[in-house]
């Protein structure tokens, strides 16, 4: 429905922000910040100019394991079993 560049456009965030929670979480970002979402959120800025949520999806998950799932501090608290396997 919406490209990831949608958060780039003002009028498209103001007049989607109720219905959808990115939106308003893009709102809520350059409102308490006051400055361009590129110098506020440089990372939500670059994803936005990929072409595809398939990208951000598989490009946001990598990032995820890499910085949260394999950590230390973070895994040791982690019981593993049937549904979380860790190999």
């Amino acid at each position: 429905m919406f490209s990831p560049a949608a958060i780039c456009d003002d009028q498209l965030i103001k007049l989607h922000m109720g219905s959808y929670m990115y939106f308003a979480s893009i709102s809520f970002i350059t409102k308490m910040k006051g400055t361009p979402l590129s110098i506020t959120a440089p990372l939500l800025y670059d994803i936005s100019q990929l072409k595809s949520w398939s990208k951000i999806n598989a490009g946001l998950l990598k990032m995820y394991q890499a910085e949260y799932l394999s950590s230390l501090p973070m895994m040791q608290h982690f019981l593993f079993g049937s549904i979380l396997v860790f190999e």
